[in-house]
């Protein structure tokens, strides 16, 4: 794999774990698998057009 393709799993990785984190604190507070779910999709939305 060339190396500019790595550095950019990376990144995709590193958004992605970030972004979750992030999440996962707002739907401790919500409490809810439908938050879970929903962020999740945000996420690798996001972090795909980012």
């Amino acid at each position: 794999m060339p190396e500019r393709a790595e550095k950019a799993l990376g990144d995709y990785n590193g958004c992605l774990l970030a972004c979750l984190l992030a999440c996962l604190l707002a739907c401790l507070l919500a409490c809810l698998l439908a938050c879970l779910l929903a962020c999740l999709l945000a996420c690798l939305l996001a972090c795909l057009l980012a």
